[in-house]
């Protein structure tokens, strides 16, 4: 079957008949079936061998939608109404395993945005690694378009590879993500509810990943996990813990995104500076 075949679940639910209770499960069916085929398609799966063990899971798959649409009793977890957990200390074990963060991902329906990704960005790199990059959001391009698989652009992933060369660090060893897991039209600006919707997903990657370090590249993935208001010229330069863990948890370290810098590259030299305090650190590690 070629991915994409299944289309737009909302214009294949919105004539379902029979019970509400039914056709609420096959509109949550088809529109996070819609998510994973644009995963996959980002991923570069382009058919899926038709068998009888795919026909199964599927069956399986809708009735798991259908038991899940009973009422349960409340749990004692701190869970967000999106279905995220509400902090890093609150994530379940089950949940902290990044291949499943990416299937919430690609599924996830939590915030406006959903409706207008080109495809999900999940993170991409070592599981376990000791520095975690985290950027804004990936965008298209005005009057361009963007090929499956970037994280923070065409040029800006370019730009980041020769970032990571020049500090000696190879890309394998890094973890790399978003704050927003949409890749968006040109124009589509994020706004602090998106965020809020998707900084769930970047807690649990922290708290999966567990790294020494992490590089905010930009204003909004800083204040995102800064919880702060400070420019990024005050903020960059130093490093700063994480807030709501340990003295032995993450520290942040602030510097420009990619982005900016192919637009401002004035600011390659502070930000060259940055890359090599981020060396020294790592290297103490």
């Amino acid at each position: 079957m070629p991915v994409g075949a299944a289309g737009d679940g909302s214009r294949a639910s919105s004539g379902s008949s029979g019970p509400g209770g039914r056709a609420e499960v096959l509109r949550g069916l088809l529109s996070g079936l819609k998510g994973v085929l644009r995963y996959h398609q980002a991923l570069g799966i382009d058919h899926y061998p038709g068998s009888s063990a795919l026909a199964a899971f599927l069956r399986l798959r809708l009735q798991d939608k259908e038991e899940a649409a009973q009422p349960t009793a409340p749990t004692s977890s701190a869970v967000l109404p999106s279905g995220h957990p509400a902090d890093v200390a609150n994530v379940p074990a089950a949940a902290l395993d990044l291949t499943a963060i990416a299937r919430e991902v690609a599924c996830c329906r939590a915030c406006s945005l959903a409706g207008k990704r080109l495809y999900p960005v999940p993170g991409r790199g070592a599981g376990k690694a000791r520095l975690l990059l985290v950027g804004d959001h990936l965008a298209a391009e005005a009057g361009g378009v963007l090929p499956p698989g970037q994280l923070f652009g065409v040029r800006q992933d370019d730009m980041l590879l020769k970032m990571l060369a020049a500090i000696q660090l190879d890309p394998a060893e890094v973890y790399i993500t978003n704050l927003i897991k949409c890749a968006l039209p040109a124009g589509c600006l994020p706004q602090a509810a998106h965020q809020a919707s998707c900084l769930p997903f970047l807690r649990q990657e922290i708290a999966t990943i567990a790294p020494q370090v992490i590089c905010s590249m930009g204003m909004a993935a800083t204040r995102a996990l800064l919880a702060g208001t400070g420019s990024l010229s005050s903020l960059r330069g130093t490093f700063h813990p994480l807030p709501g863990t340990s003295e032995a948890g993450p520290v942040v370290l602030a510097t420009y995104h990619p982005s900016y810098l192919l637009q401002n590259p004035e600011m390659k030299r502070a930000t060259w500076a940055d890359l090599q305090l981020l060396a020294r650190r790592l290297s103490q590690g």
